[in-house]
């Protein structure tokens, strides 16, 4: 198996050049989810203003790409790196 790109419909389609995910064959599969934001299906940003939203949001987000890549919530393994906007106020 070739590295595969990930899209589901269940996510909106990613700004510029980018992937909601890519799968790539190890032992076992591994699977790069990046950059992913608060947007829902339809493209448009969930919880505007409210920071706990959103990081549900991205959340989702993320276990659905990682399901459109073949991959269950018990099986899977991550590390979430997330990065914060100094004016945040949380």
């Amino acid at each position: 198996m070739a590295k595969q790109q990930i899209k589901t419909g269940k996510l909106a389609d990613p700004v510029g050049h980018y992937s909601q995910a890519l799968a790539v064959p190890a032992k076992g599969v591994l699977v790069f989810v990046s950059g992913m934001t608060a947007r829902g299906a339809d493209g448009k940003v969930v919880g505007v203003g409210d920071v706990e939203e959103q990081t549900r949001q991205v959340c989702e987000n993320i276990r659905t790409a990682l399901e459109a890549a073949g991959g269950e919530r018990t099986s899977s393994k991550g590390t979430i790196l997330c990065t914060f906007n100094r004016r945040c106020p949380r």
